[in-house]
C-alpha cells in the first residue's frame, strides 16, 4: 500500500512468480534476485532458492551452514536428517543420529561412511522437517555397472554419463509399463517425493522425455497423480507440448498392463 511517506512490498504476493521463475531452470541450484532501488545509488536485493539451508560435510558428519544456524537455531535442534541409497530405494531410509557432546545436542549428525556399504547415498531432512534443506550425495567410489539398466545408471559417477544412461532406462520403462525397474521409481517417489524434484536427476531425464511423461501420467501404480502434477510446476515442462502419437502410445501400454492384471474389460 502506498501513502505519502511509505510504500510497503509485500513478498508473499511475488511468490507465484517467483516459483515460475524457479521452474525455467532444472538446476537444484537455480536462484532468482529480486532487486529494488531504494534511491541514492542503492539496491537492496533479496535471493530466492529452492531450500532455505545446505548441509555441509565434514570427515563422518554432516552440518547445517552456519547461517541458517544461526538463524534458525530452535527448529534445527528438532531436524531429522536420513540416509538412503538410491540405487536401492526399497531399502528403508536410516535416520542419521544426531551428535551430542557432554549431554547436549549439537547441530550435526553422524554419518559413518567407514560402516557403510559404497554406493550413491543421498542425505536428506525428512517429510517433517519445518526447514528446506539441499539433499546431499555422500562422495564415495564405488563399482559401477551392477544391477538391471536404471539402476546402473543410478550409480554411475560421472554426470555426463548418468544422464545418457538414464535416458535410455527411461525410456524402456516408458514402452513397459510392466518394466520391474518401475519399482525403483515408486520407491524414489515415496521415500523422495517431498523433495524439490530437481533433487533427483531421474526426475530431470523423466520431464525431457515426452514419452515417459504421458507413462508417467497413465500407468497404473503406487505413485499418487499429485506427484505428476508437479512437473510443469517445478521444471521447464508443459503437458499441452506431448504430441497425441505419445499418449496413444501410453494407452496401448496401459492396455497391455491392464490385461496382464486381469483388468480387460477397463478396454472393452
Amino acid at each position: 500500500k502506498t501513502n505519502t511517506t511509505r510504500t510497503e512490498i509485500r513478498l508473499i504476493d511475488y511468490e507465484p512468480h517467483i516459483q515460475a521463475l524457479l521452474a525455467l531452470s532444472d538446476n537444484l541450484d537455480a536462484q532468482v534476485r529480486l532487486e529494488l532501488d531504494i534511491g541514492l545509488g542503492k539496491i537492496f536485493y533479496i535471493r530466492f532458492f529452492r531450500y532455505a539451508g545446505f548441509l555441509e560435510q565434514d570427515n563422518n558428519q554432516l552440518y547445517i551452514d552456519s547461517s541458517l544456524s544461526q538463524t534458525l537455531s530452535e527448529n534445527v535442534l528438532n531436524l531429522e536428517i536420513y540416509a538412503l541409497r538410491l540405487d536401492r530405494p526399497a531399502h528403508e531410509a536410516e535416520m542419521l543420529q544426531p551428535v551430542s557432546s557432554e549431554g547436549v545436542r549439537l547441530e550435526a549428525w553422524t554419518f559413518e561412511p567407514e560402516n557403510r556399504v559404497p554406493a550413491p547415498w543421498i542425505i536428506y531432512p525428512g517429510v517433517s522437517s519445518d526447514i528446506s534443506l539441499r539433499p546431499l550425495i555422500w562422495p564415495f567410489e564405488y563399482e559401477e555397472g551392477t544391477g538391471g539398466k536404471l539402476e546402473s545408471a543410478i550409480r554411475i559417477m560421472d554426470s555426463g554419463s548418468r544422464k545418457d544412461a538414464l535416458d535410455n532406462a527411461v525410456d524402456d520403462l516408458a514402452k513397459d509399463f510392466l518394466h520391474e525397474e518401475w519399482s525403483i521409481v515408486e520407491q524414489l517417489a515415496r521415500q523422495l517425493g517431498h523433495l524439490p524434484l530437481s533433487s533427483l536427476d531421474i526426475w530431470k531425464r523423466f520431464s525431457r522425455s515426452h514419452a515417459a511423461m504421458s507413462a508417467l501420467a497413465l500407468r497404473l501404480g503406487s505413485i499418487p497423480e499429485t506427484f505428476a502434477e508437479r512437473f510443469d510446476m517445478e521444471f521447464p515442462f508443459l503437458w499441452e507440448l506431448i504430441p497425441a502419437t505419445h499418449w496413444v502410445s501410453a494407452m496401448h501400454c496401459l492396455q497391455r498392463q491392464c490385461q496382464n492384471w486381469g483388468m480387460e474389460s477397463v478396454f472393452s
